[in-house]
């Protein structure tokens, strides 16, 4: 209908007539039975129509088979070197001073040095 609408070859009431039908056809306030009757004076017997359809698509439908894909068994992480930096630094904790301040600035420098050895660069 909607096809016949667009290819213009239809009279002024005709086109008329159809649009009325296709908005009522389209409509969620329509009753079923006006749709059913629109239906069936427009295309005749639309319901063996759509069963034989059903039919066609239904041998189609059963062909199509669907393969799990082996992609979604690999995931990546990604970790921030910051954030890896400071969690070292909260969760090491000892008895003995000594041995966590220079743990402490073990890990300090080696987080100073990485920072200074590549400098920062947008990457767009």
């Amino acid at each position: 209908m909607e096809t016949s609408l667009v290819g213009g070859k239809l009279q002024e009431k005709q086109v008329q007539e159809l649009s009325k039908q296709l908005h009522s056809l389209k409509s969620n306030t329509a009753p079923l039975v006006k749709k059913r009757q629109i239906m069936r004076n427009t295309l005749g017997n639309y319901r063996e129509k759509m069963a034989e359809d059903e039919r066609k698509f239904s041998k189609t439908v059963s062909v199509v088979k669907f393969t799990g894909s082996t992609s979604l068994e690999k995931k990546s992480i990604f970790i921030k070197k910051a954030a890896g930096c400071s969690t070292q630094n909260s969760n090491r904790q000892t008895d003995d001073h000594r041995t966590q301040n220079t743990l402490q600035s073990t890990e300090q420098a080696v987080c100073i040095s990485n920072k200074t050895e590549s400098p920062f660069k947008f990457n767009f």
